[in-house]
């Protein structure tokens, strides 16, 4: 390993760069919910077009986020679910 790549993982592991779970089970259980009814919809055809594939990515985003326990987007606005 060369000086640079210590560097960078010791930076790693003293400033908690790593994604930290900072969502609670309740809230992974409902994004997983969600996930499924938008992929219904989708997959039914009760929503077709434009507005499809954005529940569908939204979907998958919000079954990646429960999967890991880490929402991005909590971290930004300081929100913690996770006691």
């Amino acid at each position: 390993m060369t000086d640079y790549h210590q560097a960078v993982a010791d930076f790693c592991i003293t400033k908690s760069f790593f994604m930290k779970v900072n969502m609670s089970s309740a809230d992974r259980i409902i994004r997983v919910i969600i996930a499924v009814i938008f992929a219904a919809l989708y997959f039914t055809g009760t929503v077709t077009g434009t507005i499809g594939l954005v529940l569908t990515v939204a979907g998958v985003i919000f079954l990646l986020t429960s999967i890991v326990g880490f929402c991005p987007l909590y971290t930004i606005f300081g929100i913690r679910t996770k006691k």
